[in-house]
């Protein structure tokens, strides 16, 4: 089996991809405020940050219904996901 990577940059777009997933839908976006404490106004405004696109991440990882499905649509293996997670984990990191 061929190991996936990501670089960053692949990373970000898979985390940006998984916040308009679950932005388009009322349920999800509620579902998500709930589940990480940031409000609709508060995703709009740190929309491209790490933060928020690893949360967007860790939504779809808790959820495998929604995980199969944003994959289905976005054409993603849905072993991307949690490596996108590592690898923006992993920015953070090296950021501090």
């Amino acid at each position: 089996m061929k190991k996936l990577k990501l670089s960053h940059e692949e990373a970000e777009i898979i985390g940006i991809q998984a916040l308009t997933f679950i932005a388009s839908d009322p349920a999800q976006l509620e579902r998500f405020a709930i589940n990480t404490g940031v409000s609709a106004e508060s995703l709009r405004q740190r929309a491209g940050t790490s933060e928020i696109l690893l949360a967007c991440l860790g939504e779809l990882l808790r959820n495998e219904p929604d995980l199969l499905m944003f994959c289905a649509n976005s054409d993603i293996p849905p072993e991307s996901i949690q490596i996108a997670e590592a690898v923006l984990v992993g920015t953070i990191r090296d950021a501090e």
